[in-house]
């Protein structure tokens, strides 16, 4: 077996707003995040970058009892 040291746990994430500036330049996201993003669907991050953390929210995922 391989023992993992560091567990990385990958988050949902979606846009705050309906899209992301044209201005920006993927924002360190790479270029199929980024379009996903601008098409309201969720993409799974293991690291956020500092330039996009404005523009996204976490989703939560909801407990089932």
């Amino acid at each position: 077996f391989l023992y993992c040291k560091e567990i990385i746990m990958k988050k949902k994430y979606k846009l705050k707003d309906k899209i992301i500036p044209n201005d920006v330049r993927y924002l360190g996201l790479d270029y199929i995040d980024f379009v996903r993003l601008n098409k309201g669907k969720e993409v799974e991050l293991d690291k956020v970058p500092a330039k996009i953390k404005t523009y996204i929210v976490e989703i939560k995922s909801k407990e089932v009892k």
